[in-house]
């Protein structure tokens, strides 16, 4: 898998924390980034996610949050239990935050739409052949 260009960045890895930093990369003004993942595609599985405030006005940042939320399930509320008793409740939507809420949403949908973006700017991924 040899480079044959002059590049500005290597990605090593293409999962969500890859595929962040990339697309950061392509937001800050890099076009030409290398991706490179020692899979020879994408994982089909899917593990569960929670996206948290923070995390999501960096992907608005991305250009990427407006998307996800449409895909995934907000939580607006978290309760705490002791056995079969509740006995706190945390009601995100008091935060001040842009996104006042955590977002499930599975890893290979998260996946998908950072590739999406990615492919937008013409930054694609180079699985192992």
């Amino acid at each position: 898998m040899a480079l044959k260009r002059t590049i500005d960045a290597l990605v090593v890895g293409a999962g969500p924390v890859g595929l962040g930093a990339a697309l950061t990369l392509v937001r800050d003004g890099h076009r030409r980034i290398e991706i490179v993942d020692e899979a020879e595609r994408r994982a089909g599985l899917s593990y569960a996610l929670a996206l948290h405030p923070a995390s999501l006005d960096g992907l608005e940042r991305l250009g990427v949050a407006a998307t996800l939320i449409a895909r995934g399930n907000r939580v607006d509320r978290i309760a705490l239990y002791d056995g079969a008793v509740r006995k706190a409740e945390l009601e995100l939507g008091s935060l001040d935050r842009a996104h006042p809420f955590v977002l499930v949403v599975p890893q290979n949908e998260l996946e998908e739409v950072l590739l999406a973006a990615l492919a937008d700017a013409g930054v694609p991924v180079r699985w192992r052949p």
